[in-house]
């Protein structure tokens, strides 16, 4: 990658997923068509199912995420969230029939919400009941991932059924840069005076409590 990025070629590699950007489609073709033509004299294979994606697009899935250049978004695919609904509503009609689940079933729903976070602002407000399930059945004892839970609690079930609402499809899409700010708060929490929260308007104000 040192010896491609020598020569100005912008990619960026995570393990064999190879992304590579240029501020136009030709510029980009000849620069896929270079990195191509290294890995395969160096004896690496393309895979027959990434043909596709060495023609530039300015919407591309890598991975597990879908970037568009001209909205300067993060996107879940569509493959992508559709299996993710399917594992919610299995879980959560599972739920609803009285049906227990082991631990890893759980620590598995949580994980797929938590891995939207580049995408879906409210992945993490919307996992919070979820997490404190899971964390509350986890344990010292490897055994305890193949350990049947008790019926979840109410937040659980609500947590499930944002990810499989509209609310969930608006929320699909995020910026790649950082939004602007408009006020910043710091807070800090404390095992003697409860916590305290510092809040900075654009004017520089500054409000304090405990």
């Amino acid at each position: 990658m040192a010896f491609l990025r020598s020569f100005g070629i912008r990619v960026i590699v995570y393990l064999d997923d190879l992304l590579i950007l240029a501020e136009s489609y030709v510029q980009c073709a000849q620069d896929t068509q270079d990195v191509v033509t290294l890995l395969t004299y160096l004896g690496f294979v393309i895979s027959s199912k990434e043909q596709v994606k060495l023609i530039p697009a300015q919407r591309q899935v890598w991975c597990g995420a879908e970037i568009c250049s001209l909205t300067m978004m993060f996107f879940l695919p569509k493959q992508k969230t559709k299996d993710m609904k399917r594992l919610f509503r299995s879980t959560a009609k599972a739920v609803r029939a009285g049906k227990r689940l082991i631990l890893r079933k759980w620590a598995q729903v949580l994980g797929v919400m938590r891995a939207t976070m580049f995408a879906v602002l409210p992945a993490l407000l919307w996992s919070q009941g979820i997490r404190r399930f899971v964390n509350s059945g986890i344990s010292a004892d490897k055994a305890c991932w193949n350990q049947l839970m008790p019926m979840p609690p109410n937040e659980v079930l609500e947590n499930l059924d944002v990810w499989v609402s509209k609310r969930f499809d608006e929320f699909n899409g995020r910026s790649i840069r950082p939004l602007p700010v408009d006020i910043q708060t710091d807070s800090d929490a404390s095992g003697t005076i409860g916590g305290g929260m510092v809040m900075r308007s654009p004017q520089q104000l500054e409000a304090r409590w405990h």
